[in-house]
């Protein structure tokens, strides 16, 4: 099912004639919903949810229909001039980086740039980690080095 499909499931046929319709909020509805419209809205919502949430849409993902589904209503209503752009922006940015952060959080990777390194030998059978100035050449300047 495609973005429009989801959206036209959710939301009353009535609101969504109001909302696609060219004349905007005041105009007497058309008798059907504007699906052109609606298509539009889809399109930009994908590519909201690509930006910001940093994951590509998936129109099978229900975690991802639910962060999107919004935001085609958002953009609804800034074509229509219900909403002013800039804040429904905002609240577009917002939403889909909480949907990225939530989305991506197994796809972390543990990293470090630590520069600290195993020195050969072990302690008790741990493996003892040191940062690379900790090197044996330094023994006689450092006094009551531990371990040392």
């Amino acid at each position: 099912m495609a973005l429009s499909d989801e959206v036209l499931s959710r939301y009353s046929t009535q609101f969504l004639r109001k909302i696609t319709n060219t004349g905007g909020p005041d105009a007497t509805p058309a008798g059907t919903v504007n699906t052109v419209i609606l298509d539009l809205a889809s399109t930009d919502a994908q590519n909201y949810f690509e930006v910001y949430a940093s994951t590509e849409y998936d129109n099978s993902n229900a975690t991802h229909v639910a962060f999107a589904v919004p935001v085609v209503i958002i953009m609804l209503k800034v074509y229509s001039g219900i909403l002013r752009e800039d804040k429904a922006l905002k609240d577009i940015e917002s939403r889909l980086k909480s949907a990225g952060r939530i989305l991506n959080a197994s796809k972390v990777e543990p990293l470090t740039s630590s520069e600290d390194t195993i020195e050969s030998g072990l302690t008790n059978g741990v493996a003892e980690v040191f940062p690379e100035f900790r090197d044996k050449s330094f023994d006689d300047i450092v006094p009551d080095r531990p371990g040392g």
